[in-house]
Formats: C-alpha cells, structure tokens, sequence
C-alpha cells in the first residue's frame, strides 16, 4: 500500500510539474503574441509613414511639374517682352532721326 501511495503522489507531482510547465509555456506563448500584436502595429505605422511620404512626393513633384510649367511660360513672355522692347527701340531712334530732320526756327 505505501508503494502505491508513493505512486499515487509521484504521479501527482508530475502532474503538478506538466500542469507548471504548460503555465510557463502558455505564458511564453502569450508573450509572443503580444510581441507579434505590438509589431503589427508598429508595421502599420510605419506603412502609414510610407504612404504619406509617397503621398508627399506625388504632391511636391505635381508642385515642381506647375512650376516648370510655369516657368516655361514666364521665360516665353519675357523673350516676347525682350523682342517688344528691341522693337520698340528702334522704332523710337528712327523717329529721333526723322525728328532731327526738321529744324524749328524761333523767330
């Protein structure tokens, strides 16, 4: 009878020790997923960062495209205001010499 007691408790204490070890393992496990929640969100923040950034490069290349664009066409009416002026010189010495021309008297 005392070595089957002696059983009957030895197999209690394994239990006890397999009833421990999936404690400690369940708590491990939890641990892990909690550690795989947090990266998951960490993820995402970061793939939120990304697409921002992505989103902010879109807009500032947009910006640069208008500003070519516009610059482009800045260049154009100055060139056109450049050729007016050169004109508009020339016009005005051909006009002095007409003028020149002409004498007044100032009787």
């Amino acid at each position: 009878m005392e070595e089957a007691t002696r059983s009957v408790e030895d197999a209690v204490d394994s239990f006890v020790d397999v009833v421990e070890n999936i404690e400690e393992t369940d708590e491990g496990v939890q641990e892990i997923s909690r550690a795989v929640d947090s990266q998951a969100t960490s993820t995402e923040e970061v793939l939120s960062m990304i697409n921002d950034v992505a989103e902010l490069g879109e807009e500032t290349a947009d910006t640069a495209e208008g500003a070519s664009v516009a610059a482009e066409k800045q260049a154009s009416s100055m060139a056109q205001v450049t050729s007016s002026i050169e004109l508009l010189a020339t016009q005005a010495k051909e006009l002095q010499k007409r003028l020149d021309s002409f004498s007044v008297s100032t009787e």
